[in-house]
C-alpha cells in the first residue's frame, strides 16, 4: 500500500521535473542548407586520386604478404601428401 503513495511523491500536485528546453525553434528551410561550391570535377578527381592511391597501395600489400609467405614456405597448400601411409609401430594391425 505504501509503494504507490511513494511513486506519486515525485509527481506531486501535478508537476514533474523536466530539463528539456521551452525554446521553439523555426522550421529549417531549403534556405538553411549549405549549398556546393567551386568547381565539382576538380574535387572529384582529387578524391578519385586518393581512392585510387589506397587500392594501389592495398593491393601492393597484399602482392608483398602473399609473396612473404610463399618465400617463408607458409602457403603449402597441402601439396606434401604421401602416396601411402606412413608406418607407426604402435599402432595395431589386425591380419
Amino acid at each position: 500500500m505504501q509503494a504507490p503513495k511513494l511513486l506519486r511523491l515525485g509527481t506531486r500536485f501535478g508537476q514533474s521535473r523536466s530539463y528539456a528546453s521551452r525554446d521553439i525553434f523555426p522550421a529549417t528551410t531549403m534556405n538553411d542548407l549549405p549549398s556546393p561550391r567551386g568547381n565539382w570535377q576538380k574535387a572529384y578527381d582529387q578524391n578519385q586520386q586518393k581512392y585510387n592511391r589506397h587500392l594501389l597501395i592495398g593491393i601492393i600489400s597484399l602482392g608483398g604478404t602473399l609473396a612473404f609467405g610463399q618465400y617463408c614456405g607458409f602457403h603449402r597448400m597441402y601439396d606434401d601428401i604421401p602416396d601411402t601411409p606412413a608406418v607407426i609401430a604402435s599402432y595395431k594391425v589386425e591380419e
